[in-house]
């Protein structure tokens, strides 16, 4: 099946070309046929008539045979039938290679008055001095599974019959239009191919410009519009549809956008003082139900802060807005740093790195040391009790490359497209008892961007995530 548009619009119009081109060629070669025929009639008819008019003796039959053949472009006289008889001589003789089983009789014979007008002006074969109403007759039999067409002219009571073997003169009209379609047909679909090729280039010319502007749609770049001037009508009315869709969508996003930054931020105040009071409370609480109720309050304000700053941070990345403060970073000693935390998180863990020393890049990092926490943190948090952690860091020919893989509960292929969608978490039978929000991963991989990086899931067996991530060498 073809898939691409272009191909399918090339191949389309050069088929259509090519069918009307077939159509045209056998139309024609009919047309073709039929004139010749027409024409070899026409000739058959001039020399019925020279024969009836003349009267030939015998004996120039050979002599008169010779000369039609080379005038009908005949083979040998072989392929071609003398009869003459005259009334009022009652002379009656015939060519040597007369059929017998030839009865004229017995032939369907049409009368075609203009027959000998098809022959082109200044033709030896058209001139003649017939009588102006003279007529002839034709019709046509098989003989020896061969096709004859005959011709007979009746004047002043004489008759002239003409027979002629017309299997080589088609053969020869035949292999002369073979010939020329021999070079004609390859020249054709070379011509068809191109303008075919050309007329798709054309048409998906402004298609072209409408997926480049798609595929340089971005967060940051909503605003960008296609310019409809000097367009045909129907993609002049796709690329207004276009410009207005993304208007829509640049309004809706920075609505959204705007309202993920502004709720974050109002949220941050009152969870700072809900904390400071519960704290205060806790502190001079003397009961332990009651410490214990509030501490367990403590950490759903915590929670809740801990949301309310990857959402601003999220909100403030959709937005380009993320602020990065560059500076110089070693990559190694902070990777280490977050490993070395792994035993303290999960002590039933099996952990095993491999982090190349020397791995440094330019970025923020307050920012990085968030984006690795976050994938230590999953790694930590869906790994299985007794199940293996692994960090591989190594220099990349497309810069350092990080690998972060844990042990896991069999994962659907379905749920893996998802792990980076925003509150996503998998099935909740898997995850109900794991504390998280579902952000983790979708903040990773934005500020993975921010830096000219990227993060993205290796493929691996249902009871393994691997996490790669990208960073630019500095």
């Amino acid at each position: 099946m073809i898939t691409s548009f272009r191909l399918r619009l090339f191949v389309a119009t050069a088929a259509i070309v090519a069918v009307v081109l077939l159509v045209v060629m056998a139309t024609g070669w009919s047309r073709v046929m039929d004139f010749e025929t027409e024409r070899l009639d026409a000739r058959l008819c001039s020399e019925a008539k020279r024969l009836a008019m003349e009267h030939f003796p015998a004996d120039e039959l050979p002599r008169l045979e010779v000369d039609m053949v080379k005038k009908l472009r005949l083979g040998s006289a072989k392929q071609l039938m003398l009869y003459f008889e005259s009334q009022s001589s009652g002379h009656r003789y015939r060519s040597v290679h007369w059929d017998d089983t030839v009865a004229l009789d017995r032939l369907h014979w049409v009368s075609v008055a203009d027959l000998e007008n098809l022959t082109q002006p200044g033709d030896p074969r058209g001139e003649s001095n017939h009588p102006p109403n003279a007529e002839c007759e034709r019709a046509s039999f098989w003989s020896n599974d061969a096709h004859w067409h005959v011709v007979r002219s009746l004047i002043a009571g004489a008759t002239g019959v003409v027979a002629a073997n017309i299997t080589a003169p088609i053969a020869e009209i035949r292999s002369a239009l073979l010939n020329a379609l021999g070079v004609e047909i390859p020249v054709s679909l070379v011509l068809i191919a191109l303008g075919a090729w050309v007329l798709s280039a054309l048409t998906m010319k402004p298609v072209n410009r409408l997926r480049q502007s798609m595929k340089g749609v971005t967060p940051m770049a909503l605003d960008q519009r296609l310019s409809a001037d000097g367009e045909d009508h129907e993609f002049a009315e796709l690329i207004h549809t276009y410009n207005t869709m993304l208007e829509r969508l640049e309004g809706s996003f920075l609505q959204a956008s705007r309202f993920s930054a502004d709720a974050a931020h109002e949220l941050k105040t009152p969870l700072t003082i809900l904390r400071g009071r519960i704290e205060q409370i806790i502190r001079k609480t003397e009961d332990p139900d009651a410490r214990s109720a509030l501490s367990d309050l403590q950490d759903e304000v915590d929670r809740l802060s801990a949301i309310t700053r990857k959402l601003l941070l999220l909100s403030h990345a959709d937005a380009g807005r993320l602020d990065v403060n560059l500076a110089s970073v070693d990559l190694t000693e902070m990777l280490n740093a977050v490993v070395s935390d792994i035993p303290m998180m999960a002590e039933d863990r099996r952990l095993t790195f491999s982090i190349a020393y020397g791995l440094t890049m330019t970025g923020d990092d307050v920012l990085l040391k968030q984006l690795f926490n976050n994938l230590v943190s999953n790694a930590v948090r869906y790994s299985q009790a007794g199940g293996l952690i692994d960090v591989c860091a190594k220099r990349g020919v497309l810069g350092t490359e990080i690998i972060f893989c844990n042990s896991c509960q069999p994962i659907a292929e379905e749920e893996r497209r998802h792990l980076f969608d925003r509150f996503y978490r998998g099935d909740r039978a898997h995850t109900r008892s794991v504390d998280g929000h579902g952000l983790g991963l979708s903040l990773a991989r934005e500020i993975a961007k921010v830096h000219g990086g990227h993060l993205s899931l290796m493929p691996s067996r249902d009871t393994e995530v691997r996490m790669k991530l990208v960073l630019p060498h500095p």
